[in-house]
């Protein structure tokens, strides 16, 4: 015969005369009554927050009764356990709890969640009111209801699903209160109402519930104990909880009329089955939640267009999705187990060097760097990569969101080269000449202005028309490009048929580069099979023997070209 059958056959057995096996008055199962007052008394004696935890046979771990615990925390222990994560936390365990045949029930468990320290005194407190409240849960537990309280533990450390638990502790709890059906039945936000589970001849597992039994439920009050009529039933019910989207879960008896009152389902056995149902069930939703949103994540990771890279501190690759092996162009084995700074050109950035700090000691911000990597293919790419704090329970992980932003620093490349350079000639043009001077001031160091101006510009302009007066201007600008690679100086376009060399280095030699340059220029040039001749006057402005300004350097210089202009018409 299997447990179910024999549960079935005990229970038919038993007197069913609730006033004997299950009374209402102060013999009822009620540890809470019993226990609270000592845990009060130990609370104040160690001046901690404390909990007692009750260890069933082969079951889990679940808090009993608390003081000065949230039902945060609780909820994060109740986590920890579930994951056979027991919490590193002072305690003491009674010794073993057993039934009458001496078979074992469970332990109790005195501990301090938060936790904060004990003393050695405070364990030996603890380990005396341990005592105390085993001998009084022995004393409630077994006074009158051990044979419903071993089907209990049976039930609840049995290795079948959690549906089978659930029809079965219904169908204790019908006993206990003498009914003649029961279901949990669920309700949405819509009002909807589904029987999720069910015994006894009342509902069926599956049913959806009609208008008029829907209509018997106040939704506007808090419904944590109700009773009403519908038809020939008398129904009596808890509400077992309500998430934050309005789904309801609603404990459900019936019988033609019950002789209890509905707040029986607060005391003693009932409230053990009734929490009992409460933790396992929402546990299960919590399961099923974290799972779809472990497939909700895994999901977005593994299609979002954004490529994500996951690293441990030490920035080795642990995880790479789909859109990150195609920016990098990389299957995910020739990326998982690799650092991140091998897809990395600048190596010795101090961005780079940044994140690596902010890994070593990660703080909750968000990081964002920018660096240029080598596709697999050769391609060379700027990315933008930002990098999140991700805590788990056993290190620290990164998430790091890369972009492409090869399109978005090609435009701003040809915004500077727009706003720095002529379009011309492709020298720096006035601005990118005028920051130049700024530094060069700045650092106080000597530096020479050469002033240019090109003679017999306008008439090539007027002889051969504007488009061959902009061939000579780029010429010009090409051999002074060439020139100045050799002997390190600046080379700018100024406006018009005016440029400006500017000598930081090697400033001895500026005589030899004025003369040099006007050779350079001095040589004939061909334009479609025309032979164009031109000359340039320079003038010399030395910082800061001619000015400590650019305004007057450019002066300086300016007047040095014009007078060199006019001795070389003489």
């Amino acid at each position: 015969m299997n447990f179910h059958d024999s549960f079935l056959n005990k229970i038919e057995n038993m007197n069913r005369n609730l006033e004997t096996i299950f009374p209402l008055k102060s013999s009822v199962v009620e540890l809470r009554e019993n226990l609270d007052p000592i845990l009060y008394e130990v609370a104040q004696a160690l001046k901690k927050s404390i909990a007692i935890l009750i260890i069933l046979r082969d079951a889990r771990p679940y808090a009993l009764s608390t003081y000065g615990i949230s039902k945060n925390k609780l909820q994060e222990i109740d986590l920890l356990i579930d994951h056979h994560e027991l919490p590193d936390l002072p305690f003491a365990i009674s010794n073993p709890i057993k039934d009458k045949e001496g078979r074992l029930i469970g332990h109790l468990l005195l501990a301090d969640p938060l936790p904060s320290h004990f003393s050695q005194h405070d364990q030996q407190i603890l380990d005396i009111y341990i005592k105390w409240m085993a001998s009084e849960f022995e004393k409630t537990i077994f006074k009158k209801n051990n044979d419903y309280y071993q089907l209990l533990t049976d039930i609840v450390s049995k290795s079948n699903s959690l549906s089978e638990k659930i029809n079965d502790l219904i169908l204790l709890s019908c006993q206990l209160l003498g009914g003649l059906g029961g279901a949990i039945v669920s309700f949405s936000s819509e009002r909807k109402g589904i029987v999720k589970n069910a015994v006894g001849p009342w509902l069926k597992s599956g049913d959806q519930l009609n208008q008029p039994f829907i209509d018997c439920f106040d939704f506007s009050k808090d419904m944590v104990n109700f009773r009403f009529d519908f038809r020939k039933y008398d129904v009596i019910g808890k509400k077992l909880f309500t998430d934050k989207n309005g789904f309801s879960l609603l404990l459900l008896y019936s019988n033609e009329k019950f002789t209890v009152d509905s707040h029986i389902m607060n005391q003693g056995m009932m409230k053990f089955i009734i929490d009992w149902l409460k933790r396992e069930i929402k546990r299960n939703f919590r399961k099923h939640n974290r799972a779809d949103m472990v497939y909700i994540y895994h999901d977005l990771f593994k299609t979002v267009k954004d490529a994500i890279v996951i690293s441990n501190q030490k920035l080795t690759i642990q995880l790479v999705n789909n859109a990150a092996k195609r920016l990098f162009g990389y299957k995910k084995v020739d990326m998982v187990g690799k650092q991140l700074s091998d897809f990395i050109l600048n190596k010795n950035d101090q961005s780079i060097h940044n994140l690596r700090k902010l890994c070593e000691n990660p703080l909750h911000q968000d990081h964002v760097i920018e660096f240029k990597t080598k596709r697999q293919d050769g391609t060379m790419i700027w990315l933008e990569m930002t990098t999140y704090l991700i805590r788990t329970k056993r290190d620290c992980l990164f998430g790091h969101v890369i972009k492409d932003i090869t399109a978005q620093k090609d435009n701003q490349a040809k915004i500077h080269r727009l706003a720095y350079f002529d379009s011309l000639t492709d020298l720096p043009n006035r601005i990118s000449f005028n920051e130049k001077i700024v530094e060069c001031l700045e650092s106080n160091q000597r530096f020479g202005i050469l002033f240019l101006d090109i003679n017999g510009f306008k008439e090539v302009n007027d002889t051969y028309g504007h488009n061959m007066g902009d061939q000579l201007l780029k010429e010009i600008g090409y051999r002074l490009e060439k020139l100045k690679s050799q002997f390190k100086f600046h080379a700018y376009r100024y406006g018009g048929d005016e440029f400006l060399v500017l000598v930081d280095s090697c400033l001895e030699k500026i005589n030899d580069i004025t003369r040099i340059i006007k050779k350079e220029l001095s040589r004939k040039y061909y334009f479609n099979n025309h032979e164009l001749s031109i000359s340039a006057s320079i003038g010399t402005g030395i910082f800061p023997e001619d000015g400590s300004d650019i305004l007057t350097l450019l002066q300086k210089a300016d007047f040095a070209m014009y007078q060199a202009k006019f001795s070389d018409e003489n």
